[in-house]
């Protein structure tokens, strides 16, 4: 396909001129939008001269090499493609397609990575045929011409999960870092030889971090501990303060009091009695 990174092929059927403009239009769209990216195949092509392997093998040949086949669905075209109308002089070429098309979902046991119904605007699902409805996806145009060219050429968006994952130990570390410094800052000021005092510490601390907002807002308040521009600190900078002065004035015990309540620690005697 030269330059062209996916090969569209639009299946319709002539409504009217006006609708077969509405196509042309779309076809267009999709190649100016893609800077030349999409190679977009469809009848227009061939509006003086028809093609000189005739109107079959054409039909076969881009159908079959075609990355997606766009099958705008209107009420003739649905009639045409299921066959409701054998006795019409019209509507060939949607039912040698249909032909094709439906081929190809045999041989490829039902799944299908290639056909895709669109309605236009003041369409409706009905018109859809029914080999078709099951991969239906809201596509419109002309509105929907965005969600189209997507895909065309995208994929289902995916879940970054290492991303996530990477983020979520990262919170992790920050939250364990924070930990040891609000308790070694702790453990220094009151006696850093008493280790099982500093074991201790650390668990008031992390058992205090390990609440909800509304737990800790309820400590806070409990305690009478003022925390200068609160709504300016950053949650990590409040708990500093708050914790900073339940050092400074011997609240450790109370805390310790106040976490019992919400959530009882294994051991029930208060250490810091």
């Amino acid at each position: 396909m030269g330059e062209y990174q996916r090969k569209v092929f639009i299946s319709y059927s002539w409504e009217s001129d006006e609708f077969k403009q509405s196509i042309w239009e779309l076809a267009g769209w999709l190649y100016r939008t893609s800077e030349r990216g999409i190679e977009v195949i469809s009848d227009h092509l061939f509006s003086v001269k028809p093609p000189e392997i005739g109107w079959h093998r054409w039909m076969e040949k881009e159908i079959s090499s075609a990355d997606i086949v766009l099958v705008i669905c209107t009420p003739k075209y649905r009639r045409y493609f299921e066959g409701y109308d054998g006795e019409a002089t019209s509507g060939y070429g949607v039912t040698h397609e249909g032909l094709i098309i439906t081929s190809k979902f045999y041989d490829g046991k039902g799944k299908n990575e290639k056909f895709y119904p669109v309605i236009p605007d003041d369409g409706s699902i009905d018109n859809i045929p029914t080999i078709f409805k099951t991969y239906y996806n809201g596509l419109k145009f002309s509105s929907g011409n965005q969600g189209i060219y997507n895909l065309i050429l995208g994929e289902n968006p995916r879940h970054n999960y290492e991303v996530l994952e990477d983020n979520r130990n990262e919170t992790i570390l920050n939250e364990i870092r924070f930990e040891n410094e609000v308790s070694m800052t702790i453990s220094q000021s009151i006696n850093n030889t008493k280790t099982i005092m500093n074991f201790d510490i650390q668990i008031l601390i992390r058992s205090y971090l390990s609440l909800s907002d509304l737990q800790r807002c309820s400590i806070i308040k409990k305690l009478e501990i003022d925390i200068p521009n609160q709504t300016l600190l950053t949650p990590h900078e409040k708990d500093k303060v708050f914790l900073s002065e339940i050092k400074s004035r011997n609240l450790l015990r109370s805390l310790w009091n106040e976490i019992n309540t919400i959530n009882p620690f294994i051991n029930s005697a208060n250490p810091f009695n």
